[in-house]
């Protein structure tokens, strides 16, 4: 009488275990896959930040050696918004008051903080007619400077929601 009551104790802990067991081995999250072709992340010195979420266009990915810049194309609402990443020049890389400057100096249109750091988002100008060319967001972090521009204006809120998606690559 006593085995019989183990047994129904027992039987039904083992099988919720096993069902447990099974479950984490096959719903364990896919190892995680870089979006930066091989070929562009072994030429960098600086880490790459990308949207996390939103679709980065496969052949947009294109690093120029000689301005040592990587540029990339997300689609955010049928907005097409071109990333483009550089190491931070070592005038702003350990002098956040020269850094800070230089992001007054452009005068930017707000201000907001997301995981990563802090946004500025400005007008820049042509500087041969000085005719806007639109807003673009710059971010300064982990050793990366980074600016994204729309080909068509965001409003304050696809702003944050693009930078709040930032992720750094592993």
């Amino acid at each position: 009488m006593m085995h019989k009551t183990a047994l129904f104790i027992l039987a039904p802990i083992i099988l919720l275990g096993t069902i447990f067991g099974l479950w984490q081995v096959l719903h364990k999250d896919p190892p995680y896959v870089s979006p930066v072709p091989k070929s562009v992340s072994s030429q960098l010195d600086f880490t790459v930040i990308y949207p996390k979420g939103r679709e980065v266009e496969d052949d947009s990915w294109k690093y120029i050696k000689a301005e040592e810049t990587l540029s990339y194309t997300v689609n955010n609402d049928d907005n097409p918004v071109v990333f483009t990443l550089q190491k931070v020049p070592l005038a702003y890389a350990d002098d956040a008051a020269a850094y800070d400057r230089f992001i007054g100096s452009l005068k930017p249109y707000i201000n907001f903080k997301v995981p990563l750091g802090s946004v500025s988002i400005v007008n820049f100008i042509s500087a041969g007619d000085f005719k806007p060319e639109g807003k673009s967001g710059i971010l300064k972090s982990n050793g990366t400077l980074l600016i994204a521009h729309p080909e068509n204006d965001l409003t304050d809120k696809q702003w944050q929601s693009l930078f709040k998606s930032l992720i750094v690559d592993n």
